[in-house]
């Protein structure tokens, strides 16, 4: 055995040195070197022969610009791979309305197209530049206008979105209003399946008022704290400096609230835009940073699970009341009561959250007084949330009370058959 395995060992070094083994390894090891050469090679300079399409993220820009496709509508990265894909030779409109498109340095027009070639590669006015090198000057500036058309009873239409000129206009938002009451009936839009990834650097500016408000006073005065108080207490027959309902500190009073929320969309500038008056209604801060508040990150982060696109319309219904002083019978709130009550505090919030693909609804529904002591007359609708999944740990556990905003759902065929304002819309289930 032993002479056997030495001769065995005497015949595989003999193999291992021999000339023609050598040279055969070597061409192996050549070729092996050859192929990760050329894998090299390939990546290195993959932009101008493999790659047939661009990609890019809005979102890098700052200021970030209006980027769309050839259908006029904004392109969202995808929050998986952090970008967008644009076909190669396929054109983008880059645009900073009300303002001015910066590219390398160089400030251009308000609104410029551009040519996909490769990566991040583009072409513009015959001559070449990278995506990451263009941002806005300013941040983009919406545009509040009427759009001529009725919502809701008679009420006018309104839209917030983006004018690149002529008849060229980006929607984001639409508003029914009532012009007699001075208030939003509801906006619409839509909630983004990418709202995972969106821009969370954002400071929340003022308000802006874009003249559709013609109220007795400046309409940032009416919701002044102080303001706020006088007028509910002239209302409810308390002397002008109670503090029974208006605090001076904490959350007991009146604020903006939201309809379009800041959080549901992706960009700066669409985040911007939601802080118009129009799109905003009297609702009680304990409401507002309360229950509401998980409402809304409930329903963006279903969609971002979801990954689809949803169309929410969020309103407000009825008027808030309190018991007068002297008679005890409740009267409506109002900030203003100098021009006839207008601007009236809503009784509820509403969000009816709809998914096109699916055909699915629902309608969440939250009070919006954390006085209110008989809950009868604010349920409207049957109250299905209980077999609702998706809401956020602390929705579930405080949506019952009431000084936080006193929370319920109901079928979208169920709530229209009480609130006439409510849209029209094709559900086949429920979206729970």
């Amino acid at each position: 055995m032993y002479k056997v395995t030495k001769t065995f060992h005497k015949e595989l070094i003999a193999f291992i040195y021999h000339p023609l083994t050598q040279i055969f390894v070597f061409k192996i090891l050549r070729a092996i070197l050859l192929v990760w050469s050329i894998l090299i090679w390939l990546n290195l300079f993959s932009v101008g022969f493999v790659r047939s399409e661009c990609r890019i993220n809005p979102l890098q820009l700052k200021p970030a610009p209006l980027v769309l496709n050839g259908a006029n509508e904004i392109i969202y990265p995808d929050p998986r791979s952090y970008s967008a894909a644009i076909n190669q030779s396929e054109r983008i409109t880059i645009s900073c309305p009300r303002n001015r498109v910066v590219v390398n340095g160089i400030t251009e027009s308000s609104t410029i197209s551009a040519k996909c070639i490769s990566d991040e590669l583009f072409e513009m006015n015959n001559e070449q530049m990278y995506f990451r090198s263009v941002k806005c000057l300013q941040e983009p500036q919406e545009t509040v206008r009427y759009t001529q058309r009725k919502c809701a009873q008679g009420n006018q239409e309104l839209e917030i979105g983006y004018d690149l000129g002529g008849d060229w206009f980006v929607t984001q938002i639409r508003v029914c209003f009532d012009n007699v009451n001075l208030t939003p009936v509801y906006s619409h839009y839509t909630l983004k399946g990418t709202i995972a990834y969106r821009d969370s650097t954002v400071a929340n500016p003022f308000f802006r008022d874009t003249g559709f408000y013609t109220t007795s006073r400046n309409i940032a005065e009416l919701y002044r704290r102080d303001s706020i108080r006088n007028a509910i207490n002239t209302l409810v027959g308390l002397s002008p400096s109670s503090e029974k309902y208006v605090e001076r500190r904490g959350d007991l009073f009146v604020n903006r609230g939201h309809l379009a929320a800041k959080g549901d969309f992706v960009y700066a500038f669409e985040q911007l835009a939601t802080f118009n008056y129009v799109n905003a209604a009297p609702q009680w801060a304990s409401f507002n940073g309360g229950n509401w508040n998980e409402v809304e990150i409930s329903v963006r982060n279903y969609a971002s699970r979801l990954g689809d696109d949803l169309e929410i319309y969020t309103g407000v219904y009825g008027t808030t009341s309190l018991p007068h002083e002297t008679h005890g019978r409740n009267v409506g709130l109002y900030l203003d009561i100098n021009s006839g009550h207008v601007m009236p505090i809503p009784e509820l919030f509403w969000k009816v959250i709809y998914n096109p693909k699916t055909k699915q609804g629902i309608v969440v529904i939250g009070l919006n007084n954390p006085y209110e002591t008989s809950l009868s007359n604010s349920i409207i609708c049957p109250d299905v949330s209980a077999k609702i999944t998706w809401f956020s740990s602390n929705l579930s556990r405080n949506q019952r009370n009431v000084t936080l905003g006193y929370i319920y759902a109901c079928t979208v065929a169920d709530f229209t058959k009480v609130v006439n304002s409510a849209p029209n819309l094709n559900v086949h289930s429920v979206l729970i």
